[in-house]
């Protein structure tokens, strides 16, 4: 008995052995080749622009080492619009968790992880549900011909994608709404037909707290809107009046004051199935600028 257990003793120790002297080689094989990264700048361009769907141009290029893989880091990343200058996606920075091993063995860049840092972008609502995501433009400047940017694509690519430090623009020129979210974080985990996204921002014309959002759903890739979830929203210190200016004309009733909301719902086959709303109410007033009529709760 005392045999077996010394020999087995023995093999585990030289298994960890043999295994350190592996990390040990790669690692430092990896170390060594982080000079002549700068080789393959149009290799990395290529991978991003297929993984983007849009032409990417890198301004910098460096590898730093997180635990025992390394990190592409790329700056002044520019995805092109292919329409005005303007209309360009400036990202400040994209971090990549390179998966080495699966890289060396399928002799093609395998990603673990991205994460986008430092986007500046537009999203403008056109009607009947399409949507145009593109880089800020000049105000007043003219979208028709910006690339529409598959953001939620990118997010739903990879196992886990984060959009980070980021201001996206919201805008509908029919209802007047132009809205900047700020300080936007987005992180997202795939696995398999499991995905979970997690938001937070602050949105100053509607609250000076940060709105916070989390979505689970199921589903194919390829195909969300066909996908089964739920959501939670929460804002606190929301600004009433502006508020109500997103939804359809209330006139003659206006609305103020501030309430802090959270909103639960689930959704399925294209269609919102459930949604429960709590509100505190503070300062509330309705008032009727025909009749001069007006209610208002001190809260």
């Amino acid at each position: 008995m005392k045999r077996v257990a010394h020999h087995t003793a023995r093999w585990t120790l030289s298994l960890v052995f043999l295994t350190l002297v592996v990390i040990a080689i790669v690692t430092g094989a990896a170390r060594i080749s982080l000079p002549f990264v700068g080789a393959y700048r149009a290799d990395i361009q290529d991978y991003l622009s297929q993984y983007l769907g849009n032409p990417v141009e890198i301004g910098s290029l460096e590898l730093s080492w997180r635990g025992f893989g390394p990190r592409l880091v790329l700056e002044d990343v520019i995805l092109v619009s292919g329409a005005e200058q303007a209309q360009d996606v400036h990202l400040h920075k994209i971090l990549l968790d390179v998966n080495l091993l699966s890289s060396w063995m399928q002799d093609s860049w395998q990603i673990n992880e991205m994460s986008i840092v430092g986007a500046n972008l537009s999203v403008e609502y056109l009607g009947n549900n399409k949507y145009r995501v593109y880089g800020r433009q000049i105000d007043g400047a003219s979208s028709n011909e910006a690339t529409n940017l598959d953001v939620l694509g990118w997010l739903m690519q990879a196992d886990m994608v984060a959009l980070l430090e980021s201001r996206v623009r919201f805008i509908y020129r029919q209802k007047s709404i132009d809205l900047e979210a700020r300080e936007l974080n987005i992180r997202a985990q795939n696995n398999s037909g499991l995905h979970r996204i997690r938001i937070d921002a602050a949105i100053p014309a509607l609250s000076p707290d940060v709105l916070n959002v989390a979505m689970d759903f199921s589903g194919d890739r390829q195909q969300l809107l066909d996908s089964n979830g739920s959501f939670t929203a929460a804002l606190s210190g929301a600004d009433l009046q502006a508020l109500s200016g997103l939804l359809p004309s209330l006139a003659p009733i206006s609305v103020s004051g501030s309430a802090g909301l959270e909103l639960f719902g689930k959704w399925s086959d294209e269609s919102l199935q459930h949604l429960r709303v709590i509100s505190r109410l503070s300062a509330f007033e309705v008032a009727n600028k025909t009749t001069l009529k007006r209610w208002s709760s001190a809260g």
